[in-house]
């Protein structure tokens, strides 16, 4: 789960996919659907929580949904 330190909206859930050599460090790569979001979120400090339980993670986030 990642979310913005600075208050700015949370990106939310996120699988981890890519792992390739040019992200070095202390740093994260987040993927947007479009270029326009991807420039909105820009880049600044997030927080990331690892969640060992995916699927039980994403069945919670859908009967919430559904609530």
């Amino acid at each position: 789960y990642i979310e913005s330190a600075d208050g700015f909206p949370t990106y939310g859930f996120a699988v981890a996919e890519d792992t390739g050599g040019a992200i070095k460090g202390n740093r994260i790569d987040l993927f947007y659907n479009s270029r326009r979001e991807a420039y909105n979120f820009g880049r600044r400090n997030v927080t990331v929580y690892v969640l060992e339980d995916w699927d039980n993670v994403r069945i919670r986030e859908r009967e919430r949904e559904d609530a």
